[in-house]
């Protein structure tokens, strides 16, 4: 049996008190059959933005991943987009905003990835290149 740092539990326990605080009046009953929201809290093992969640998620996509992150980016109203990427990660990708870059299309997502039942968050941004690839911007 492992001891984890309780400060890698807090991100968990301030999410599931800013939910019981909310006031949305929701019965338990029926957020169950509610679809999950991306938002929603999980048993994170890390959550990470900015440019330690570009180095994640650089290190965990290929090229395939980073097109299919694109292809979520492009057409945000399909919603989040879910696939298991070649290096072992199952990915939940739901894009949060989207801007001009200096070659087309940018945008900043929330990816949930799940390898070996461990589940991580990341928060970062990427932009299409000129030769269409898209970028991680670190």
């Amino acid at each position: 049996m492992s001891v984890r740092p309780v400060f890698l539990f807090l991100p968990v326990l301030a999410a599931a008190l800013a939910a019981a605080l909310s006031g949305c009046g929701s019965s338990p009953s029926a957020s169950d059959s509610a679809p999950a929201k991306p938002s929603a809290p999980a048993l994170y093992t890390r959550s990470l933005t900015g440019a330690a969640a570009a180095a994640a998620v650089a290190a965990a996509m290929d090229d395939a991943d980073l097109r299919r992150l694109g292809a979520v980016i492009e057409k945000p109203q399909g919603g989040p987009g879910r696939w298991t990427g070649a290096r072992g990660h199952d990915f939940v990708v739901t894009p949060v905003s989207s801007f001009a870059g200096d070659h087309g299309t940018c945008g900043e997502f929330l990816v949930d990835a799940t390898r070996n039942g461990a589940t991580e968050r990341w928060r970062a941004s990427a932009c299409q290149q000129a030769d269409r690839r898209w970028q991680v911007l670190r």
